[in-house]
């Protein structure tokens, strides 16, 4: 039976070494156990790249959050799949209202309008967009878009 594993351990000069680690029994003659075979790989540097980018992506959500400014990602559909608490301050909708949805800050009548300048953001065309709050009122435009990339299109939970 094969295993594999991934380990972290300390070198001779007290550094920390990652290693994946696949290993599997050795078999005699007859079949049977004479002991173990194992293959051991240094993964350090994809773990130290795997830390590093936890780290920015911790920074990231931390700057969103505390932004003043409303902060918002939607998906190649237009559904809302990040929406910060300034975006809920000034539009009145709370997050796990939006999420996985359309954007609600559109006025009515103006849906078509929006998915076209959606499509153009999509493209790397910045655009302008009036938006409606939750108390029917509008929010003057002072939107700044761009695309996203591959990565951030996971679909809202």
């Amino acid at each position: 039976m094969q295993s594999a594993l991934e380990l972290r351990r300390v070198r001779r000069d007290g550094s920390i070494l990652y290693v994946h680690l696949w290993n599997a029994p050795l078999l005699g003659a007859n079949g049977e156990p004479i002991g173990n075979m194992g293959i051991l790989a240094d993964i350090t540097a994809h773990k130290r790249a795997e830390e590093a980018l936890q780290e920015a992506n911790s920074r990231l959500r931390t700057l969103v959050t505390a932004s003043p400014l409303a902060i918002l990602a939607l998906d190649l559909q237009g559904r809302i799949i990040s929406w910060n608490p300034a975006a809920e301050r000034m539009f009145g909708w709370r997050q796990e209202e939006v999420l996985g949805r359309p954007l609600p800050t559109i006025p009515p009548g103006q849906e078509q309008a929006f998915q076209a300048q959606h499509q153009r953001t999509l493209q790397g065309i910045p655009c302008w967009v009036w938006n409606c709050a939750g108390s029917g009122g509008t929010v003057p435009p002072s939107t700044s878009a761009c695309p996203p990339r591959p990565s951030m299109m996971a679909p809202a939970s």
